[in-house]
């Protein structure tokens, strides 16, 4: 019987954080280059690829079988990290984010580092941190950009730089000397908190901005 996928509606997002219309996700046995079905939320067969629709997302089944699922763009190119295999419909090898809302008050006011308390998961590969701007940065402190880190490496998910409203980080490691590379993920053994630097100042308290974490769900995975 086929069965749902580890997530409802698939939505993968691109290097910059960025949804993914008119890509295309490729289904295979796992280990090989097998085409194999994907299936419609009705059961029937779907064939072995999806192309997402406009708003970056798609809706299909899995059966018993581990897949291994490729993702290229709208443009045919190569999705970074993928492909995924020994992917299984109980959530092995799928892409899970963790997300919050950060609201600046008073008691941040003339802070030049916040902490997004344990925020990433222990014991997962996290592919990036991204974050994403709900009202625009107040710059009264001198505020021009927001580090992206993990008490560690400051810029460990690169940097803001348009602090306006609206605007999503890269929330990879694209910015020159910022390490680990953008093919390596990071693990940590306990649950790790997200540290936001300011960057020419400090934070005032007209901040708002939603932080979040997406990670490989590799439950299956021997390590």
């Amino acid at each position: 019987m086929p069965l749902l996928p580890p997530d409802l509606v698939f939505r993968p997002l691109d290097q910059n954080g960025n949804v993914m219309p008119g890509a295309k996700l490729y289904a295979y046995l796992a280990g090989t280059t097998t085409p194999h079905s994907l299936y419609a939320e009705d059961g029937s067969l779907l064939g072995t690829s999806v192309t997402l629709d406009s708003t970056g997302a798609t809706k299909f089944r899995l059966d018993s079988s581990p897949y291994k699922l490729n993702l290229l763009d709208a443009n045919n190119v190569q999705a970074p990290l993928w492909p995924v295999d020994n992917v299984t419909a109980g959530g092995g090898g799928t892409v899970l984010v963790q997300s919050t809302t950060v609201t600046f008050g008073v008691s941040t006011d003339n802070q030049a580092q916040i902490a997004v308390t344990n925020l990433i998961p222990a014991n997962v590969d996290v592919l990036v941190v991204t974050t994403f701007i709900l009202t625009g940065l107040g710059t009264s402190r001198g505020l021009t950009a927001v580090a992206i880190g993990d008490g560690t490496t400051i810029d460990r998910w690169g940097v803001q730089n348009n602090i306006t409203a609206g605007r999503v980080s890269g929330g990879t490691n694209i910015t020159p000397g910022c390490t680990p590379p953008l093919t390596d993920l990071v693990r940590y053994p306990a649950p790790q908190s997200v540290m936001l630097s300011a960057l020419g100042g400090a934070f005032d308290t007209a901040e708002k901005m939603q932080v979040a974490v997406q990670y490989l769900d590799l439950t299956h995975r021997m390590s």
